[in-house]
Parts: structure tokens; sequence; C-alpha cells
């Protein structure tokens, strides 16, 4: 990732590019501050809490990524990212019931994100 021009974005912009960054350096334990910083000031950012639940499945706390983004759920039922993380989650966990239900509610919100693909439910 390249530097990042301040000027140009917002501080939240910044701070979720940041966070990206420093997860991408391999320096998560600051990423992970920079996302719970962001979700105290705006929980209802979605994007923050998709990452953040990204990082927690990586290291091994499934139970805490699935809370975090059914918590984002509350503040945007509709959102596709959330939905579509949930679907994975479940799906690597073997509840292929779940998951359907959750890809089937991203179909609902963005069915263009699902044309011209083969049904995994």
């Amino acid at each position: 990732m390249g530097v990042k021009d301040v000027g140009t974005c917002s501080p939240v912009e910044y701070k979720l590019w940041r966070a990206a960054d420093l997860r991408q350096q391999g320096k998560w334990l600051h990423a992970v501050q920079i996302y719970d910083e962001l979700l105290q000031e705006l929980p209802e950012l979605t994007e923050a809490s998709v990452q953040l639940a990204s990082i927690y499945r990586g290291k091994g706390q499934g139970q805490k990524a699935q809370e975090l983004l059914k918590g984002a759920l509350d503040h945007d039922p509709e959102d596709f990212r959330t939905l579509a993380q949930l679907g994975n989650f479940s799906l690597q966990d073997g509840a292929l019931d779940i998951a359907a239900s959750y890809f089937e509610r991203a179909k609902t919100v963005a069915p263009d994100n699902f044309k011209d693909r083969k049904s995994v439910v």
C-alpha cells in the first residue's frame, strides 16, 4: 500500500487505511487498536467491524468474530459485506444451513454481486 494523502480523505478514511496498512505489515495488534477505536466512536461503521472480525477469525477467535459481525448487523441489517462474511464464516464452520441463510440475505441486498455465479445454496 502506498502512502495515503491525508489531505484528500476524512479522518475515518485515514484510520481505516492506516489499520489496513498495519495489518498488511503484520502489525495486527496495532490494527486491532485502530478498529476498536473507530468502533467506539462509530459503532455503525461496518467496514471496521468486518475487518476486525477477519483479524479475530484469523487468530482463532471465531466466536468473537461472529459476535462482532452480528452486532454490526444490528446497526445495518442489509450490509452486504457483513452478511457475506457471516456466510463465509458459517460455511467454514460447517454450518451450511446458517451459511445459506446469510448468503440468501446477501443476495437479496445485492443481487448484482451474484450474477453469473453458480448457486452455493
